[in-house]
């Protein structure tokens, strides 16, 4: 997700995406945050790159929110619903695609046995 931030506030502010379902249904947020050392830059105008390798999310519909917030405090500008996207189902090693009955996120994961 790639953000142009414009006529940023003066103090230290943070940027949040959140990811919810097609249900609305909030499934996760990522956040900057001056208190983490995640620093925006005081300037007029930037850009922002969030990547997440790996979504993991079982097929559906999905939106996605950003916001320009005053950390812990307040949003200070927020735009709901401002990207949408679709996964689709994918295999997970077997025959079977994964789809929503197996649970809503599907993480990157292995296993071990030993003996």
């Amino acid at each position: 997700i790639t953000t142009r931030v414009q006529n940023m506030p003066d103090f230290p502010a943070g940027f949040t995406v959140g990811i919810s379902n097609g249900h609305g249904k909030l499934l996760c947020v990522f956040s900057t945050n001056p208190n983490d050392g995640v620093v925006l830059p005081r300037k007029e105008s930037f850009e922002i790159v969030f990547r997440i390798d790996f979504c993991g999310f079982a097929p559906g519909e999905y939106f996605v929110e950003v916001a320009v917030t005053e950390p812990g405090i307040r949003n200070v500008e927020q735009a709901h619903n401002a990207l949408r996207f679709e996964v689709h189902p994918f295999p997970i090693g077997g025959a079977l695609p994964y789809d929503s009955r197996f649970g809503e996120y599907f993480p990157p994961h292995q296993w071990q046995i030993d003996g």
